[in-house]
């Protein structure tokens, strides 16, 4: 009884760990525009764009730090499921073909860098940041007028954006991994998360209640529950979910909408890829997070103090019959 105790332990304080491949690259886009960061998702569900439900990405073009930047968005449509992937055991098959029309374009800024900043897309406007270079947070309309700064500059070098749609708080990150939110008001330091052994931060969504995180030259994803006002359920170097990949490419900047998949700009790769399925498909219904019981210790010791803890009870099992 008391090693089933142990064992149980174990399995509630431990993070879900998904290795190897545990989704799908469905698409790479190469759009032609130069090195591509902090590409967003839409799903135009009033029609801002044309016919409601369309589905969008926007993506930044720019040299490969100073320079002028532009911003390009463009309709995603698919012939087919677009869930279907050979390598998708719920939904086996080609990969139904994707197509990219460009809706609009629109010239930034001369600034360093493009890599710094990210979109965020509301059906009252498209919005971009989060860097001091670029002086905060612009807000444009969806016929890029009405320019104007909607937030100052996230605190130290960030290099992502991401949006909450639950509370209204806007995310960013920095290089050194730091995450904040703004609240309207104020940019306010909410936790670092683990360095994931890849230069640096590069890639933030929130999604349904759920924080995605990523560096950007590593294939490492960790995930975070968010309660309802926005803050961080587990502790930081204890994420409630690590997915891992093979392959890979850099990060700049993260993206999640169309085809319910997340979006990811390669930067020197030119391009955008879109992938999604298995552990990267997004419950519609957020989970409930798994208590800690042990929130102190990581995997890896609370492991082997339960293989000691189980060593001494049978060591003392051994004495109590004589056999030690």
């Amino acid at each position: 009884m008391r090693l089933k105790f142990t064992i149980l332990i174990f399995i509630v304080a431990t993070s879900l760990i998904v290795y190897s491949d545990d989704f799908y690259v469905y698409w790479e886009f190469e759009p032609n525009i130069n090195y591509t960061s902090g590409v967003g998702g839409f799903i135009d569900e009033e029609g801002v764009l044309g016919p409601p439900g369309g589905q969008y990405i926007i993506v930044a073009g720019s040299p490969m730090y100073c320079g002028a930047v532009f911003a390009y968005i463009y309709r995603v449509e698919v012939n087919g499921d677009p869930q279907r992937h050979p390598e998708n055991p719920d939904d086996p098959g080609p990969v139904a073909e994707r197509t990219f029309t460009l809706i609009s374009q629109h010239y930034i800024g001369y600034f360093c860098a493009g890599s710094e900043n990210a979109f965020v897309c509301k059906n009252d406007g498209i919005y971009y940041g989060a860097s001091d270079g670029l002086g905060g947070i612009l807000k444009w309309n969806w016929s890029w007028g009405n320019q104007l700064n909607f937030a100052p500059p996230c605190p130290g070098e960030s290099q992502t954006l991401g949006y909450d749609v639950r509370n209204g708080y806007f995310w960013a990150g920095t290089t050194d991994r730091r995450i904040y939110r703004y609240n309207g008001q104020q940019w306010e330091y909410v936790f670092t998360y683990p360095d994931l052994g890849g230069f640096h931060h590069d890639g933030l969504e929130v999604v349904n209640g759920l924080l995605y995180l990523s560096d950007m030259s590593t294939n490492h994803i960790i995930v975070y529950h968010l309660d309802e006002n926005g803050n961080l359920i587990e502790p930081p170097n204890n994420p409630y979910q690590h997915i891992y990949f093979t392959g890979g490419t850099y990060v700049e900047g993260m993206g999640y909408g169309p085809n319910q998949h997340f979006w990811v700009a390669t930067w020197n790769g030119k391009s955008i890829l879109e992938i999604g399925g298995g552990s990267l498909m997004v419950p519609t219904v957020t989970p409930t997070p798994t208590p800690m019981v042990v929130p102190t210790l990581n995997s890896i010791n609370l492991l082997i103090l339960i293989l000691v803890i189980n060593l001494l009870i049978f060591i003392n099992y051994l004495k109590r019959r004589g056999e030690l």
